[in-house]
């Protein structure tokens, strides 16, 4: 299906007339699901967590990071599947290497370079971080995390995490959600808040677009309204063992020499693969679609 043939959804016609409610800088609809289909990429999961990724690294570049991702070439939709598969998680709590199986092998050695558990702990100590999702997270956006926040529900202590004054950066959002489809129950899902230098700001939710703000106080005001649209409240997934439904973690500051010298080194590795095929698990599809780019 081509752009041109595209039609809005209702809640998109929704979210287009609050914005003429709201002083926007620009909104910019491409939802994920429209790119999906554009590009024939026939996956079984979303690609959020892979398209925020990348929206961040375009926007470090100065380019404008979600033309790039309506227009995107070839490479830079390869660079979105890798940024997914960097964001896939073991279901399972891994005590032990007797408990690795082969399917989280292959994801342990692509997104680390490593197959022992104990590489993976001492990646953690490395880069001073929690778990192996903050490992994740710093290793996909190439900065320490600086501060990070949990919440049961969308209030206005979530708005006021993401537009929390500070260095400029990235914010990232992240909620899971019931869902039904999925064999254990629920989904995740990831956007991301920029504070820019001037104090402007700009908000990416792969789902619908991106929004541009001339100041916080008036993403605020947008974003209250944006959620109830969303159904986000609604759909939060609570009471699951170790998942707080939503999570906020701001980037910012630098890494310790060793730290950053092997970022570098795991960057540089995925980005120069050139013969890579994933033998189990549901990597699979996400290498198949590579292969066919």
């Amino acid at each position: 299906m081509g752009l041109s043939t595209y039609q809005p959804s209702r809640k998109q016609v929704a979210i287009e007339e609050m914005n003429r409610r709201h002083p926007v800088t620009r909104a910019y609809f491409l939802s994920q699901r429209l790119l999906r289909e554009t590009f024939g990429l026939r996956l079984r999961t979303g690609l959020c967590a892979g398209l925020v990724q990348v929206w961040w690294r375009e926007l470090q570049k100065g380019h404008d990071a979600i033309c790039q991702i309506q227009h995107a070439t070839p490479s830079l939709l390869r660079d979105i599947l890798l940024c997914q598969i960097r964001s896939i998680y073991t279901l399972k709590p891994l005590d032990s290497q007797d408990l690795c199986d082969a399917s989280t092998i292959d994801l342990f050695r692509f997104k680390y370079g490593e197959e022992r558990l104990e590489a993976i702990y001492s990646l953690q100590q490395l880069f001073g971080v929690a778990d192996a999702l903050e490992l994740d997270l710093v290793l996909q956006h190439y900065a320490p995390i600086c501060r990070r926040s949990t919440f049961d529900r969308f209030d206005q202590a979530v708005i006021d995490a993401l537009i929390e004054p500070g260095l400029p950066g990235l914010r990232l959002l992240l909620t899971r959600y019931r869902h039904r489809g999925r064999a254990n129950g629920d989904s995740g899902h990831r956007s991301g808040f920029v504070l820019e230098s001037a104090g402007s700001c700009r908000y990416y939710d792969p789902n619908w677009g991106e929004w541009s703000f001339s100041s916080v106080d008036l993403f605020a005001e947008w974003f209250r309204e944006y959620c109830k649209i969303a159904r986000w409240e609604q759909l939060l997934l609570r009471g699951a063992p170790n998942s707080d439904p939503i999570r906020i973690f701001c980037f910012g500051g630098a890494f310790s020499s060793k730290a950053e010298q092997k970022s570098a080194a795991i960057r540089n590795r995925i980005w120069t693969l050139t013969d890579w095929s994933p033998k189990c698990g549901g990597i699979q599809e996400f290498g198949r679609s590579i292969s066919a780019i």
